[in-house]
C-alpha cells in the first residue's frame, strides 16, 4: 500500500466578532490541497451574524492491490497467484483484494475508484464486479478451490472497450460496505460473460500498469454521519447535515427502500422473478438457463451420448445416433463381436467397437490366430542352424560352440594349456598363449636363454635366469654387463704427492722426490726405512748413516732379533720343566 496524494490538513479556528469600534480578525485559516480534497466554508447563525464553522479534512489514497489471482477453467486446480495477468470472460475471472486499514475508522468514504490496465480486449461485453464472500490466498487460490464464492450483485461495471490503456470504475459503496462491517473484505472478483475474454495488469506485471484503488475519505469536527443514518448507502456530511448516496438497488432519503427490480418482468421462458438487493433471481423453467433465462440449455453439452454417438438437443431432452457396434439410449451397449467365435487356434476373443481383437497363444498370430510364427525368423541361433517349432526353436549348433543358442564358444583354455604364468586367449577349435617375460613356445614351455647375445664384456661370464641374465666379472671390471674398470686409484693409495695411474686391477704410483716404494712411503737413503729393527723394536738415526734399536722387554741384539731366555738362570724347582716366553716363562711341574 502507497499514499500518493498529500493528506490535506487544513484548519479553521473559530471566528469571533468583537464589537469595539472595529470589526477583529483574530485567526485566519492555514490550508493545504492536493487533487479530490475538499474544505467546509465559514457559516453564519441564524441572525446573520458570523459564527462557528466546522472543520473539514479530505484524504486521497491510492493503494496498490495487496493480492490477486486469476481463476482458469480449465485447468481447474491450476493456481495463477503470479501470474503477470488477470483474464477475465468465458470460464476465466480474476480476484484483487486492497488492505483499508490505513484509511481511519472516523473518516467518511467520499469515492472509491478502481483503475485497472487493459492490455488485450477481445469483444466489447462489459466486464462485472462483485464483491468476493470467501477469504482466499493468493500462492494457493484456484478456480476449484473458491468456487464461485462471490456474492451475485454486480457491485460495479468495467466497459473495456479499447485496449493498452486504464479502465476506472466506482466501488465506493462496496468499500463502504467493507468499511462499516457489512461485508467482510475477501476483496473482489471481475466476471464477464460469454466466451470473448479481456486481459488486465496483475500487481506482478510491473511497469506501473499495476490494479490501484483511489480511495478519498473526509473527517470532520462534527459528524452528522454518527451514527450512520443511511441504511443501505454512504453517509456524507455536510456543514449542517448529510446526504445518503444510496447502493445500487436502494432509494429513499436514508436509502431505506429496496427497489423492485422484477417490476419490469426481466424474466423469460416461464421464468420467476425474485427481486434482490440491486438484483433479482430468475428460477428458470426445465430447460432454460441464463441470468433472464433467455437460454436453451444445450442437453448436448455434457455429451451424453456414448462411445461415438452424436447428439441432437431438444427442449429438456436429447436423442442419440449412435455408430456401428452400439445401441441404447445413449449408445452405451457394446454390440458383442465375439458371438461366432472368431478366434482360432484356442484364441481369446475381446470384443470391441463393432470389432473384435484375438489374444493369441503363444506361438501364433493373425487377425484371428491362424497364423503358426515362425520362430527362427530372429534368427537367434548364433553359429548353428535354427529348427523352427510351435512358440519354440532348437538349434543345431557348429563345431567349436554349444548353448541354446550356440551362443557359447566352447573354451579350449579350461585345462590350463599355458606354462609358466601364461595367459590362455581363446579361440575358435583353438587356443593362444600370452607367454610372461622370459618364456616363449606354443605353451610358454621355453625358458629363454638371456645371455645367447653375450652381453658380457671384458670376458665377464654370463649365467642365465627367467628373463634375466647376471655376469661374474673378471678382476678389475664391474657393472651389469662387466662394462667399468675399477678405478684403483679411488681410495688414493700413494702417499706423500705422489701421482696415481690407474690399470687393470691394479695402480701405479710416480713418487715425488725424496720418496720410493710402491706406495712412495719409503724415504730415500733413511737406515730406519724399511725398519731394520724386529720384533717392533724403535730405529733411531744416529746422523751418521747408522742406527741404534731400542728391543721391547723380552728381546735384545743389534736388530733386537734375539729372545732372552728367560728360564736361563733355572726359575722352576723340584724338577719341573721351564719353559721360555716372551719376557717371561712357563714352569710345567712334575706330579
Amino acid at each position: 500500500m502507497s499514499t500518493t496524494n498529500s493528506t490535506i490538513q487544513g484548519r479553521v479556528r473559530r471566528l469571533q466578532l468583537t464589537k469595539v469600534g472595529a470589526l477583529l480578525l483574530l485567526a485566519a485559516p492555514t490550508t493545504a490541497f492536493s487533487s479530490g480534497c475538499s474544505e467546509v466554508g465559514l457559516g453564519t447563525d441564524a441572525e446573520g451574524n458570523l459564527g462557528q464553522a466546522e472543520q473539514a479534512l479530505t484524504t486521497c489514497v491510492t493503494l496498490n492491490a495487496t493480492a490477486d489471482a486469476m481463476l482458469s477453467d480449465p485447468p481447474k486446480s491450476q493456481n495463477y497467484g503470479s501470474h503477470p495477468l488477470l483474464r477475465v470472460g468465458g470460464k476465466d475471472q480474476s480476484l484483487i483484494r486492497f488492505d483499508l486499514s490505513s484509511i481511519p475508522a472516523q473518516g467518511a468514504i467520499n469515492s472509491a475508484t478502481l483503475k485497472l490496465y487493459a492490455s488485450g480486449v477481445s469483444g466489447s461485453n462489459q466486464v462485472n464486479i462483485h464483491a468476493a464472500n470467501a477469504a482466499w490466498n493468493e500462492s494457493t487460490v484456484s478456480f476449484q478451490s473458491f468456487n464461485q464464492q462471490f456474492d451475485g450483485t454486480v457491485a460495479a461495471i468495467l466497459n473495456p472497450a479499447t485496449a493498452t490503456t486504464f479502465k476506472t470504475a466506482d466501488i465506493t459503496s462496496l468499500v463502504n460496505a467493507w468499511r462499516s462491517g457489512a461485508k467482510a473484505n475477501n476483496g473482489l472478483l471481475l466476471k464477464r460473460d460469454g466466451n470473448q475474454k479481456v486481459q488486465f495488469s496483475s500487481r506482478d506485471a510491473g511497469g506501473g500498469t499495476e490494479p490501484t484503488l483511489t480511495v478519498c475519505y473526509t473527517t470532520a469536527d462534527e459528524n452528522h454521519c454518527a451514527p450512520n443514518p443511511c441504511v443501505n448507502g454512504t453517509c456524507t456530511n455536510t456543514q449542517n447535515s448529510y446526504t445518503c448516496a444510496c447502493d445500487p438497488g436502494w432509494t429513499g432519503t436514508n436509502c431505506e427502500t429496496n427497489i423492485n427490480e422484477c417490476a419490469g418482468n426481466p424474466c423469460q421462458n416461464g421464468g420467476v422473478c425474485t427481486d434482490g438487493q440491486n438484483s433479482y433471481t430468475c428460477a428458470c423453467a426445465p430447460g432454460y438457463s441464463g441470468a433472464n433465462c433467455e437460454t436453451n440449455i444445450n442437453e448436448c453439452a455434457s455429451n451424453p451420448c456414448q462411445n461415438g454417438g452424436v447428439c441432437t438437443d431438444g427442449v429438456n431432452s436429447y436423442s442419440c445416433s449412435c455408430e456401428p457396434g452400439y445401441s441404447g439410449t445413449n449408445c452405451e451397449t457394446n454390440i458383442d463381436d465375439c458371438a461366432g467365435a472368431p478366434c482360432q487356434n484356442g484364441g481369446n476373443c475381446t470384443d470391441g467397437s463393432n470389432s473384435y481383437t484375438c489374444a493369441c497363444p503363444p506361438g501364433y498370430s493373425g487377425t484371428n490366430c491362424e497364423t503358426d510364427i515362425d520362430d527362427c525368423a530372429a534368427a537367434p541361433c548364433a553359429n548353428g542352424a535354427c529348427i523352427d517349432g510351435v512358440n519354440s526353436y532348437t538349434c543345431s549348433c557348429n563345431p567349436g560352440f554349444d548353448g541354446a543358442n550356440c551362443q557359447n564358444n566352447i573354451d579350449e583354455c579350461a585345462g590350463a594349456p599355458c606354462l609358466n604364468g601364461g595367459t590362455c586367449n581363446d579361440g575358435l577349435l583353438s587356443y593362444t598363449c600370452a607367454c610372461a617375460p622370459g618364456y616363449t613356445g606354443t605353451n610358454c614351455e621355453i625358458d629363454i636363454n638371456d645371455c645367447a647375445a653375450n652381453p658380457c664384456q671384458n670376458d665377464g661370464i654370463c649365467v642365465d635366469g627367467v628373463n634375466s641374465y647376471t655376469c661374474s666379472c673378471p678382476a678389475g671390471y664391474s657393472g651389469t654387463n662387466c662394462e667399468t674398470n675399477i678405478d684403483d686409484c679411488e681410495w688414493s693409495p700413494c702417499y706423500n704427492g705422489a701421482t696415481c695411474v690407474d690399470n687393470v686391477n691394479g695402480f701405479t704410483c710416480e713418487c715425488t722426490p725424496g720418496w720410493t716404494g710402491t706406495n712412495c712411503d719409503e724415504p730415500v737413503n733413511d737406515p730406519c726405512w724399511p725398519n731394520p729393527c724386529q720384533n717392533n723394536g724403535t730405529c733411531s738415526d744416529d746422523g751418521y748413516g747408522g742406527y741404534t734399536c731400542s728391543c721391547p722387554a723380552g728381546y735384545s741384539g743389534t736388530n733386537c732379533e734375539t729372545n732372552i731366555d728367560d728360564c736361563e738362570w733355572s726359575p722352576c724347582f723340584n724338577g719341573a720343566t721351564c719353559v721360555d716366553n716372551v719376557n717371561g716363562f712357563t714352569c710345567e711341574c712334575t706330579p
